[in-house]
């Protein structure tokens, strides 16, 4: 464990994907099990934490996705198991439905996420997908896959069997 400027105690782990060695921050779970908050991911390419927008939960959200192709945010996610697993993404998209986020499970490309619009930057929605995990340490990516106003903001994922 490392303590960062933040006063946060981080878990600092680290996996191979893609034959590249990766270290990765993440926060522990909290207390309700297989959620991990976006502010705790490792945030790259334009992607940074935000809280002007009313009803995230946890400290923040993660914005930086609008018209970027580079934007990403990349959680590490434990699974106690190999096998198929529910992953719900809480977001907020402001504008239009988003249709070009694309999902990334251990560096390769899952699908393109098709995510509703929720009328407004302060409304959140969920959009459960399944994911195939290894068992032990996982990232899962959230990237845009071209540049679009029609984006999200991320609040959390919540990784369920």
């Amino acid at each position: 464990n490392v303590v960062i400027d933040d006063g946060k105690r981080y878990d600092i782990k680290e996996t191979i994907i893609s034959n590249e060695m990766v270290a990765i921050a993440s926060l522990p779970q909290d207390s309700e099990g297989g959620r991990y908050q976006a502010e705790g991911a490792k945030l790259t390419g334009g992607a940074k934490i935000a809280k002007d927008h009313a009803g995230h939960d946890g400290k923040g959200y993660v914005e930086g996705f609008y018209n970027s192709s580079t934007a990403n945010a990349t959680f590490a996610v434990e699974a106690p198991e190999l096998g198929t697993y529910n992953l719900n993404l809480r977001y907020a998209a402001g504008h239009n439905a988003c249709k070009n986020l694309g999902l990334y499970v251990n560096g390769e490309k899952s699908e393109v996420l098709d995510i509703k619009s929720t009328g407004d930057w302060a409304v959140w929605g969920n959009h459960p997908v399944s994911v195939f995990l290894k068992g032990g340490l996982n990232t899962i990516t959230f990237k845009p896959d071209s540049e679009s106003p029609d984006t999200v903001n991320l609040d959390f994922i919540q990784i369920t069997e």
